[in-house]
């Protein structure tokens, strides 16, 4: 599954050299903290919550990825939009690209091999 992770311009370039870092911190859950690095099914920007507006997008398995998903209720139907995943996950998968505006293969497919 291809999944994207918004940044800014300071860090993309760290990212794509080195790896993702995990972060830590409550990220506006009460009484709930979390480590790792966020990633969206779809490109997620400032208005989401992301600190940036730069994209990277990795592809990871759906099976890897299954564990990380936090489960929200929209208009009465789960979803799973988010996930907050360890950035040795993502890093065995990378390093991640750049998603370039107007590139259409935003693909959420099945494919389980690492590129």
């Amino acid at each position: 599954m291809r999944v994207f992770h918004a940044t800014t311009p300071e860090t993309i370039t760290a990212i794509q050299r080195s790896g993702f870092r995990d972060a830590e911190g409550s990220y506006l859950f009460v009484n709930f903290w979390l480590k790792g690095v966020f990633v969206s099914k779809t490109p997620a920007d400032v208005n989401d919550g992301a600190k940036g507006n730069l994209l990277l997008a990795i592809d990871v398995p759906d099976e890897e990825l299954a564990p990380y998903w936090f489960i929200e209720e929209v208009d009465g139907k789960e979803i799973e939009w988010e996930a907050c995943v360890p950035a040795a996950l993502l890093n065995r998968y990378g390093p991640p690209f750049d998603q370039v505006a107007g590139d259409d293969s935003t693909s959420t497919s099945t494919s389980t091999e690492a590129t």
